[in-house]
């Protein structure tokens, strides 16, 4: 499997560390099966690794109390999140673009009638035990997992685009609700581009692809961005 190949290339300890510094805590396989979901996360850790192509390659660790006041109204504790630069701007960007691929033409299309610009990825486990959904616009990213607490079928079909990403889709549409639309941005940097293939080198029929040039030029230090909301 193409995967396989790709971790074979790169090695099983540069994609563990890259999981580590996205917030992947949870004890990972060390061999090539992790290429196909071999170990086992949680929720919380998969929302805040794929926030980090949400705010542009930076890492917040996610937290559930913001601020405390007392009765007054005066602060006693107030979090304030300092975000680590994990991954370079383009290469999120590039991978927030192929995500958005899944909602426009893969298995996410059902989150299409958001009717916003979303970036996302399902996810099926063996035997349809677990369906996931993790997806993101560019003001907020929520994940969504159904499953039962013994490892058990969902039933037939019950994968993440047909049985997770619409609890996704109405969550989302309530709270985007007059919110206004905002599309992803594209760094300096990035050139998108689609081309035809010739007949000859691709089997299918009107085939599209999307060429990325990133520049690998030390970029000034960037200003610090807001980071998006988990949920």
């Amino acid at each position: 499997m193409v995967t396989i190949k790709i971790l074979q290339n790169i090695g099983v300890d540069y994609c563990i560390d890259y999981a580590r510094k996205m917030g992947i805590a949870s004890p990972l396989e060390r061999n090539l099966s992790i290429a196909l979901g071999s170990s086992g996360v949680t929720v919380l850790e998969l929302v805040n690794a794929y926030a980090v192509f949400a705010n542009d390659g930076y890492l917040i660790e996610p937290a559930f109390i913001t601020k405390i006041e007392d009765r007054f109204g005066n602060v006693i504790e107030e979090m304030n999140p300092y975000p680590k630069k994990v991954m370079e701007k383009n290469t999120a960007y590039i991978m927030t673009s192929l995500m958005e691929s899944v909602v426009k033409e893969g298995t996410g299309q059902r989150v299409k009638a958001l009717n916003r610009p979303v970036a996302g990825k399902t996810g099926t486990t063996n035997d349809l035990q677990d369906a996931w959904f993790i997806g993101y616009t560019p003001q907020y990213i929520t994940g969504v997992w159904v499953g039962h607490d013994h490892n058990q079928s969902l039933g037939k079909g019950e994968t993440g685009g047909r049985t997770a990403s619409p609890i996704w889709l109405g969550f989302m549409e309530t709270i985007l609700k007059d919110k206004p639309v905002k599309v992803f941005q594209v760094p300096e940097g990035v050139v998108l581009q689609k081309s035809m293939l010739k007949p000859d080198c691709c089997p299918f029929p009107n085939p599209r692809i999307l060429l990325s040039n990133v520049s690998r030029k030390e970029p000034s230090p960037p200003s610090i961005p807001n980071g998006r909301t988990a949920l």
